[in-house]
């Protein structure tokens, strides 16, 4: 699911963006749970961080697109694939984390709250020839690299000076298991 920016938006305008934000303290859990890639997720032994990271993936895309999770799936049904930090110039900083999980995952129409405009699903190759980001080209490599099943490493991409750098960071286990 991809939407664009407004032409106004202070960071990334008319771009093609996944749906995503911040973490809200209702994200956090009320217990602790094992997170499958907690330790590639940069939250240390945060448990609580990790587990509130997919939430706050789960309700943003709720609200920015008006698809929900259904409840079968739940949390464990997303597939971490990277994350990612701004370079420490840009007007706008974060710490991302991106999740993937297969669109027949979710219900309900497509609409949102209005942050993101022509909303939709898109097959990577087609979404590739939009107007992205770097980190946003770069995470749909990833995502196909782990639908096709060849990752055996996983990313941050940050910058170092005025270019991308990622790092790699192996893992015994980075399955993708779409149903």
């Amino acid at each position: 699911m991809l939407g664009k920016r407004h032409a106004r938006a202070k960071f990334a305008p008319d771009v093609y963006v996944f749906p995503g934000g911040a973490v809200d303290p209702a994200d956090y859990p009320t217990s602790l749970c094992a997170v499958p890639w907690a330790d590639h997720m940069g939250v240390g032994k945060r448990l609580d961080l990790a587990h509130a990271l997919q939430t706050a993936a789960i309700r943003e895309a709720r609200e920015e697109t008006g698809l929900v999770l259904k409840a079968e799936a739940g949390a464990q049904s997303l597939r971490y694939i990277g994350r990612a930090i701004t370079p420490v110039v840009s007007p706008v900083r974060y710490h991302a984390r991106f999740f993937a999980a297969p669109e027949e995952l979710f219900q309900g129409d497509i609409g949102g709250d209005g942050e993101l405009q022509h909303l939709h699903w898109a097959a990577v190759e087609h979404a590739l020839q939009y107007p992205l980001i770097d980190v946003t080209v770069f995470m749909l490599q990833e995502l196909v690299r782990a639908l096709n099943g060849h990752r055996s490493h996983l990313p941050l991409f940050s910058y170092y000076g005025n270019g991308p750098r990622v790092l790699y960071r192996p893992t015994l286990s980075v399955p993708w298991h779409p149903n």
